[in-house]
């Protein structure tokens, strides 16, 4: 088992329907995401890499995108969301499918601060060490549910020498690997 927050083992359109079930169907979650200010900066800024002005972006010109607003995702991610996205195979995008490219990585983020701050409060002195004991407790119990065995499991990733301790800032750097920017694939799309 190797763990790495990456694209997801499910359908495409089954994911991106949910993610845009998540952003769409609750106007808090929305306007958490992309409060007004950020909306109105991130539609100008598609409207300049639209080029051609047909209100679509091919898999470089959202590549360019992300990186102009500081947003970078795994590779693997990206394709699997502009290729579940792009329906109609004509390799664009519009600005909509866009925005759940973004909340995707937003909401990794998220999950990855959430993670940070629960190895905090077991590092109470910021070390950079946890003991395997304390991590195994907090796996079987706050909302993580794991088993005995799971658990154990687990941490071995981590401990597999079962010193009784280890690096969590290591764990978070498995569980959220980066990789190079994604690599721009030829364009589909026509121009005018």
């Amino acid at each position: 088992m190797e763990p790495k927050v990456t694209a997801p083992q499910m359908d495409g359109e089954k994911y991106i329907d949910m993610l845009r079930s998540e952003l769409y169907n609750n106007d808090e979650t929305y306007k958490r995401f992309f409060p007004d200010d950020l909306k109105r900066r991130y539609l100008n800024n598609f409207n300049l890499f639209d080029r051609d002005e047909d209100t679509y972006l091919n898999y470089d010109e959202v590549i360019e995108l992300l990186n102009s607003i500081n947003q970078v995702l795994l590779d693997k991610d990206l394709k699997f969301l502009f290729d579940a996205l792009d329906k109609d195979k004509r390799g664009l995008v519009a600005y909509q499918d866009f925005e759940i490219i973004v909340y995707k990585k937003f909401r990794d983020d998220d999950k990855k601060a959430e993670l940070i701050n629960a190895f905090l409060i077991l590092d109470k002195n910021e070390t950079g060490i946890l003991e395997s004991d304390a991590f195994k407790e907090m796996l079987m119990g706050a909302g993580f549910r794991f088993t005995e065995e799971k658990a154990d499991d687990f941490i071995k990733l981590f401990d597999p020498k079962s010193e009784g301790k280890f690096a969590w800032k290591e764990v978070i750097d498995t569980l959220y690997m980066t990789e190079k920017k994604p690599k721009k694939k030829p364009s589909k799309k026509k121009k005018k």
